[in-house]
């Protein structure tokens, strides 16, 4: 299954690269990276040019002037061609395993439930200082209906 991540982007470019780099280590070797350059006036479009030649699982969208995040996030994701869409701000990174624990746990959601959840929520750390000083506490599966009651994820 290829999983598609997106991850916009504006005038980051020395941050970008460790998000970049965490997607690139991943365990689940199974993915695309979309990065959306909103309209960056740094050298974010050398490096994202240099992530891409690297590697040509990644792919960028240039966008000559700013849209806003929640756009750029949408230009990403209507490109995507994976089976599942995942998200990564340029300002974080991905544990090495995150793609393939999501994988797991589809699998064995599938395993148990003839209804495929409709989100998979992996919980947010907030490291300070090489620590854990926050983490959520959200449901890890959402259904379709759930999506009505709340923002489960």
């Amino acid at each position: 299954m290829l999983i598609s991540v997106y991850m916009p982007t504006k005038n980051r470019a020395e941050m970008v690269q460790d998000a970049i780099e965490s997607v690139l280590r991943q365990t689940y070797p199974h993915f695309e990276l979309i990065v959306v350059n909103d309209g960056s006036e740094d050298h974010t479009a050398s490096v994202l040019s240099k992530a891409c030649a690297r590697d040509a699982r990644i792919r960028v969208i240039s966008n000559p002037t700013s849209v806003g995040g929640a756009a750029a996030r949408n230009l990403a994701i209507m490109d995507a061609r994976g089976d599942f869409v995942t998200g990564l701000d340029d300002d974080d990174v991905f544990t090495p395993n995150r793609l393939e624990v999501f994988v797991e746990a589809w699998q064995a959601h599938a395993l148990m439930s003839s209804v495929p959840p409709s989100c998979l929520y992996s919980q947010l750390n907030v490291v300070e200082f090489g620590k854990i000083s926050e983490r959520t506490n959200k449901l890890q599966i959402a259904f379709f209906e759930d999506m009505f009651a709340a923002n489960v994820v």
